[in-house]
């Protein structure tokens, strides 16, 4: 992996859109971890934020799923992208709660959907009677926030451009930012440790690796309880070397996010991938699966750079 790094950094970064990338390793059964974040392909030393996007997700609708063991299944077809709902759509600050429920819930094939993550906070929240950020964040780190709660000190990465000016310590998503209050479709963000802290909490506290083992036994589609899973051998962002019984999931600023359940081992990639180029994939996927390949391969060889 640290000469995979080295490499890569010294060689290839240019070839990519973003500027700043962070690499986490994580070792559930011994409780170890080991980050490192580069920028302009220096290694940078001060904590930074990074938008997590779409992994704010499995962060807060997985996490809350490991407490419930949702078995409703219009609940459990909006946790895992069957719901029917609309993929994507432009909200308002006002109305969006009224547009979100508006639409019917209609089990079907898996058709990814924001709206649908949005529409299973409502329905919980009104379920349980509770704010859904109460309900789910119990194993946050304390660097580990969604983006309204960031300190005003702290160091975030850029992820774009939004009315001429610089997204910096703002969210990416733009939904998410019209609606300005906590969402469970993207919003969180997070140092690399803090991450890290925050998986190994979500394992201690609530049984991740086991309870997430104990679902692939049964068949799924491609989401698992909130969680994305290994595709097609060979096609897979989550690569070719891991088990079948991975999960984890992506995010549109540029993040890749993976465990194994055999292994007891998981991977993050960090990046802001939006600030450059953000409708080039190709490049961004390749390095995902190339990464990941790596890591499994090497069965967690600290970052020593």
């Amino acid at each position: 992996m640290n000469q995979w790094l080295n490499t890569f950094i010294h060689s290839n970064w240019d070839q990519y859109f973003f500027d700043t990338m962070a690499v986490g390793l994580i070792d559930f059964k011994s409780e170890d971890f080991s980050t490192i974040t580069f920028k302009n392909k220096k290694i940078l030393k001060e904590d930074h934020f990074f938008d997590l996007a779409s992994l704010t997700k499995p962060l807060t609708m997985g996490a809350y799923d490991l407490k419930a063991n949702l078995k409703d299944e219009n609940l459990l077809s909006l946790l895992e992208h069957r719901s029917s709902l609309p993929p994507w759509g432009r909200l308002s600050h006002e109305g969006w709660k009224e547009q979100i429920l508006s639409y019917e819930i209609n089990p079907t094939e898996t058709v990814y959907s924001d709206f649908g993550a949005l529409r299973f906070m409502l329905e919980i929240e009104k379920k349980e009677g509770s704010s859904f950020i109460d309900l789910c964040s119990d194993f946050w780190n304390d660097e580990l926030v969604f983006w309204k709660n960031l300190k005003t000190d702290v160091k975030c990465v850029p992820t774009g451009i939004r009315n001429g000016k610089t997204i910096c310590g703002e969210v990416h998503d733009d939904n998410c930012f019209v609606i300005n209050e906590f969402c469970t479709h993207a919003g969180l963000f997070s140092t690399p440790d803090a991450l890290a802290k925050s998986l190994l909490n979500l394992n201690q506290k609530h049984g991740l690796i086991k309870k997430m083992s104990q679902h692939f036994k049964g068949s799924h589609s491609r989401f698992l309880k909130g969680w994305d899973t290994k595709s097609l051998e060979g096609q897979s962002l989550a690569g070719s070397k891991c088990s079948d019984k991975t999960f984890g999931h992506l995010g549109f600023t540029g993040n890749s996010m993976w465990i194994d359940c055999e292994k007891d081992l998981g991977f993050f990639m960090l990046s802001n991938q939006t600030f450059g180029a953000w409708t080039n994939r190709s490049n961004l996927n390749d390095l995902r699966r190339s990464l990941a390949d790596e890591f499994w391969s090497k069965n967690f060889e600290k970052i020593t750079l």
